[in-house]
């Protein structure tokens, strides 16, 4: 997603890289009890469920995993609810 700047504003202060500005998702590794069970879980950046080993994604990618049969939503953030909306 691009966002055209506002003229005359000063943005040498907003972040232009890394988890900062794009990654705010969470896919949180789980342990799998079962050969089919969800092997991640995927939370919104700022979710209190998010405990164990986790990465942060961009919200392309965690659009894209919403499909994925491994992936597991966090029934207490729903991001699947800000993805799909």
């Amino acid at each position: 997603m691009r966002i055209t700047p506002i003229p005359g504003e000063d943005y040498s202060e907003v972040p232009a890289g890394g988890a900062v500005t794009g990654r705010q998702w969470v896919v949180e590794k789980l342990h799998q009890y079962t050969e089919d069970a969800p092997s991640r879980r995927l939370h919104r950046r700022d979710c209190w469920q998010a405990r164990n080993e986790h990465t942060l994604v961009t919200t392309r990618e965690a659009a894209e995993l919403l499909a994925r049969p491994d992936i597991a939503i966090c029934g207490v953030c729903s991001p699947d609810k800000a993805l799909r909306g």
